[in-house]
């Protein structure tokens, strides 16, 4: 059996542990129940050795409390990104670059579409000036 010191050694590189903290990040927000997944996540990253530095961008549902969210979007990039890179990821970096809010729930929509009264001669086709 080769020893591990011969067989060498897997390199890591930046866009990779990139695009994998972005991921992370989605993962997570899916979890707090963001609906548009895509495009809420942009990272950077930064391989030096054994470790890497890891910072995201990223877009919070709203509302939400914004301390617990990114403290457990922090958790979860930085373990994720260990798990599957094996690289020592000190404490990422959560930028929060825009609220969502909660998608329009079909009904509210349908009401707001539905007119509260139905037009009738007198209320619709005629203007009367301001006076």
């Amino acid at each position: 059996m080769t020893t591990a010191a011969q067989r060498g050694t897997t390199t890591v590189s930046d866009k990779a542990v990139r695009k994998i903290a972005e991921r992370a990040a989605v993962e997570a927000l899916a979890d707090r129940g963001a609906t548009a997944v895509r495009g809420i996540a942009k990272g950077s990253a930064g391989v030096r050795g054994l470790g890497a530095d890891v910072a995201v961008d990223v877009a919070l549902p709203y509302p939400a409390p914004r301390a617990e969210t990114v403290r457990r979007l922090q958790e979860h990039v930085g373990s994720r990104t260990r798990q599957l890179t094996g690289l020592d990821v000190t404490r990422p970096r959560v930028g929060v670059t825009a609220l969502t809010p909660p998608p329009a729930d079909s009904t509210a929509t349908e009401q707001k579409e539905t007119p509260a009264h139905t037009p009738t001669a007198a209320t619709s086709g005629t203007r009367t000036p301001w006076r």
